[in-house]
């Protein structure tokens, strides 16, 4: 029987070209989710243009600089 640690795992190059495509997947998949609803919602409401992917992706970085992550997550433990 095989063990499942064993050092000489031969999936591990698999591994590693999978796991940064999927990566890259993920991030271009959240901004076409982003352009989409842009492009959906503010030409309409607010008359502003149309963006692209990469000015979504933009979009999300920029927001991510201005406003940060929310600190909400971490828990108080009161006695």
């Amino acid at each position: 029987m095989r063990n499942r640690i064993n050092p000489s795992w031969r999936g591990w190059r698999t591994a590693a070209f999978m796991i940064p495509v999927f990566i890259i997947g993920a991030i271009m998949l959240v901004g076409l989710v982003v352009m989409l609803l842009w492009n959906g919602i503010m030409p309409e409401v607010f008359g502003l243009g149309i963006i692209t992917v990469w000015q979504a992706l933009g979009l999300i970085i920029l927001g991510r600089i201005l406003f940060g992550r929310s600190k909400r997550h971490k828990r108080h433990h009161y006695a």
